[in-house]
């Protein structure tokens, strides 16, 4: 696993590769504050590590699962 970050303009992004992954991924922290980027890759890589062991579902499905059941049901609908 490699997972760190780093400043592009006045944004911190974080970089990570899980072992399971081909890839690195790079996303932004939203923040200006080091500490604050640190604490939120380690956050960030805690879950991606869950989702990948099957211990959390992943982020699209805890996300719709906060919705209104009428506002997914209208999308659904929409989509037919």
């Amino acid at each position: 696993m490699m997972a760190y970050p780093f400043k592009r303009g006045r944004i911190y992004y974080g970089k990570v590769r899980l072992d399971t992954w081909a890839r690195e991924r790079t996303f932004s922290l939203h923040t200006t504050d080091q500490r604050v980027a640190q604490s939120k890759l380690q956050e960030e890589v805690r879950q991606l590590e869950m989702e990948a062991a099957g211990l959390l579902a992943p982020r699209t499905a805890r996300q719709a699962a906060q919705k209104p059941l009428g506002e997914l049901q209208a999308a659904f609908l929409t989509d037919l």
